[in-house]
């Protein structure tokens, strides 16, 4: 790991079963599911934390049920770090922040769904506390298809990078080993 990935760690927001499966779309599904194992497997290879997030709700994900599960097509291991939350923001609920200062974790790559809600809660509530946030362009998604889908994608990437709230890079500008 090089002095750029130092106290860092992956953050993969609510890429849960029961968002993919509804009436709505998540606007390139395939490519973000893709994007998001490229990120794990090289944060693995680089012994960079990987912190997986769920959201629960009264709704579609319920604890316990299939749809609350992380998409199948995921693969977190059991090193990876769990957090549940039933808010936007897994800040506001749990003992995150705290955990993150413990192992001087400075900067935090985030991924995941939905752009528009948790992803960005996530962002601002990161920034706000002191920590780097690197949103990685291609590796969140929200409900849409490919004209609304990549219109919120392309607001929230920039109205988070002129708040100063986030630094963007694409999945294949992300090379956790370098």
């Amino acid at each position: 790991m090089s002095e750029i990935w130092k106290n860092t760690v992956l953050v993969v927001i609510d890429v849960q079963l029961g968002l993919f499966t509804g009436k709505k779309p998540i606007y390139k599904e395939d490519e973000l599911l893709e994007n998001i194992n490229y990120l794990t497997s090289n944060a693995r290879s680089a012994n960079i934390p990987t912190i997986w997030i769920q959201h629960a709700n009264e709704s579609v994900l319920i604890v316990g049920t299939e749809s609350y599960n992380i998409h199948p097509k995921l693969q977190p291991v059991k090193d990876d770090l769990f957090y549940y939350k039933t808010v936007s923001s897994t800040f506001e609920e749990t003992d995150l922040h705290e955990v993150l200062q413990s192992k001087g974790i400075e900067k935090l790559v985030m991924t995941g769904t939905l752009t528009n809600a948790c992803v960005k809660a996530n962002c601002r509530a990161a920034k706000k506390l002191g920590y780097s946030v690197v949103l990685v362009k291609d590796a969140h998604s929200c409900w849409g298809n490919e004209k609304t889908g990549k219109e919120k994608v392309a607001h929230h990437n920039k109205k988070l990078v002129d708040d100063g709230i986030v630094t963007l890079k694409a999945t294949q500008e992300i090379d956790f080993r370098q």
